[in-house]
Parts: C-alpha cells; sequence; structure tokens
C-alpha cells in the first residue's frame, strides 16, 4: 500500500499573504531610503530660497516707470 504523506506546502492564502507583506516590507525600505536625500534637498533648497531677499519692484525701477 500506499501511503499518502501530508503536504508541507503553506495554504495558497498564507503564501500569498507572506508575499504581500515582504512586498510592502521592500516597497517601505526602498521609498525610506529615497526620502532621506529628497528631503535633504528640499531642505537646502528652502534654506537658499530663505536667504536670497528678493527686493520688491518700485515705480522708479519698473520699466516704464517714472523717474
Amino acid at each position: 500500500m500506499v501511503a499518502l504523506v501530508a503536504s508541507k506546502e503553506l495554504p495558497l492564502t498564507e503564501v500569498s499573504t507572506v508575499a504581500v507583506t515582504d512586498f510592502v516590507l521592500a516597497l517601505s525600505v526602498l521609498l525610506g531610503s529615497l526620502l532621506i536625500p529628497f528631503a535633504g534637498l528640499y531642505w537646502m533648497l528652502r534654506l537658499k530660497r530663505r536667504a536670497v531677499a528678493v527686493a520688491p519692484a518700485t515705480a522708479s525701477s519698473a520699466p516704464g516707470g517714472q523717474k
């Protein structure tokens, strides 16, 4: 007689849950690692923009303004 051996494979729902969990974890690590340099770049550009003060245009300095 042939004895039936119980399958050691996970049910389909658990396999897909593990795959989705791994995918979400990998995606969050990727986005987190990309967020750090872009946040630093945004912070530096914002500081530079704040440091440059643009003088408001007056009537005498505007093109075609009266002197």
